[in-house]
């Protein structure tokens, strides 16, 4: 799958975009959880039906072989259904979802997460696309802001980039370029705030909220992105624990992010992923799953 960073921004290879990430406001447990649960180890995605290797990585790259992407295909996959129904049987009963049949049902990852230093992967993550995205209209009604808004300050966006590339003057230029990197403080406050307020909810954790800081140098082709979302958020991710181990994960992801044909008829929406997440156990030979007490 393609991703919109490879394509709409295609000459910006050396220069990638900067991501906002509120550190200051990080939730100790979860920071520690992340050492060992890096998402850069993406080792295979696809549709159920075709699923297949991919950019496999240094860590746990011996042990994450086939055989064990098979394993999670005929052990994992098959009975992990109920879990994603009841998780979100919790955003449905929340009120924080609505249905959107265009998001692909059938799209799946495995994620095998940990350190270099580790022989196997610490976890294994399973996520899969359901048919719903994050109710935009009360996320804007509880966060005081509106789709008007959000396009405003895209536009504001444009001109500044329109501007740079285009004027030998730079009048005016400054006094934009703050006016945007206030609205994009206020924007991820209020995207912050309210992945906080679905973790009350449904009593998670905020995993990670992500925003382009859309003047940054890797970002001058944002200008053609026709969605003016892209400038609000990026992802807010939602992440439930047991045992001080990733239980189960909810992102809400911008779909126009993605250039894949499977998500180009809901773009602008943050459609809903669930990853469900197993502890690896050592073996001899290999490892097995292991997941609120079931080993696969």
């Amino acid at each position: 799958m393609e991703v919109f960073n490879s394509s709409v921004m295609e000459d910006t290879k050396q220069v990638s975009p900067i991501i906002v990430c509120d550190l200051k406001k990080s939730d100790p447990q979860i920071d520690q959880l992340k050492t060992k649960m890096s998402p850069s180890k993406i080792v295979a995605q696809g549709y159920f039906k075709n699923l297949y290797a991919d950019n496999m990585t240094d860590a746990g790259v011996n042990k994450a072989s086939d055989a064990m992407i098979k394993k999670v295909m005929n052990n994992i996959i098959p009975t992990m259904h109920s879990d994603i129904d009841e998780i979100v049987k919790i955003f449905q009963t929340s009120g924080l979802v609505k249905r959107n049949e265009s998001v692909p049902k059938e799209y799946i990852r495995v994620n095998f997460l940990g350190t270099q230093k580790d022989a196997v992967p610490t976890y294994v993550g399973v996520s899969v696309t359901v048919p719903y995205e994050l109710d935009l209209k009360k996320m804007m009604s509880v966060e005081g802001f509106t789709e008007e808004d959000v396009k405003k300050h895209f536009d504001d966006i444009k001109g500044y980039w329109n501007l740079l590339e285009n004027s030998s003057s730079t009048d005016g230029l400054v006094q934009l370029l703050s006016k945007i990197n206030d609205q994009e403080l206020s924007f991820y406050g209020k995207a912050r705030d309210y992945a906080t307020i679905m973790a009350g909810k449904t009593l998670t954790r905020v995993f990670g909220v992500d925003a382009l800081m859309c003047a940054s140098k890797g970002c001058k082709n944002i200008k053609y992105c026709p969605d003016p979302w892209i400038s609000f958020c990026i992802n807010m991710r939602l992440l439930r624990l047991k045992e001080n181990n990733p239980n189960w994960e909810v992102k809400f992801g911008l779909t126009s992010w993605e250039t894949s044909n499977a998500f180009q008829s809901c773009t602008a929406k943050y459609f809903m992923e669930v990853v469900v997440y197993y502890k690896t156990v050592k073996k001899l030979f290999g490892c097995d799953f292991e997941r609120n007490g079931i080993t696969y």
